[in-house]
């Protein structure tokens, strides 16, 4: 596996990601990633280890790993599979969500009709990790 090691975040368990993303068509990410935080290296004075999850984006115009790679803290990625897994099933979640753009709400809706097969079939896969 060809994660990077030389970034900010320091990956400790990662997933080859490249083949799990281009089902949803137009997936840009190559490695998903559990390890030590961006945040830890910014020079605090707490020398509190903090981990994170990560997106490992490449960029193959420019030959680089992506600036807009995502690294988020574990409570935000669990937050944010509670929203769309609300909005997938239309229900609401814990976090008070409301429609801010009307507008757009029914191309979301469409898209996830569409879709909803294979989201669903990933919501379940995770439904047998919780229950287990």
């Amino acid at each position: 596996m060809n994660i990077p090691q030389n970034l900010s975040h320091k990956p400790i368990i990662a997933v080859d990601y490249k083949s799990e993303d281009s089902k949803a068509g137009s997936g840009d990410a190559l490695f998903l990633s559990i390890g030590e935080a961006t945040w830890n290296n910014s020079g605090s004075s707490e020398n509190k280890l903090d981990y994170s999850a990560k997106a490992f984006r490449w960029v193959e115009t420019s030959k680089r790993w992506s600036p807009q790679s995502e690294e988020l803290p574990f409570w935000r990625v669990i937050d944010l599979a509670t929203l769309l897994i609300a909005v997938i099933n239309d229900k609401k979640s814990y976090l008070n969500e409301g429609i801010v753009n009307q507008g757009k709400n029914s191309g979301l809706r469409q898209y996830i009709e569409e879709n909803k097969d294979f989201y669903q079939d990933k919501i379940n896969k995770l439904k047998e990790i919780i229950n287990e």
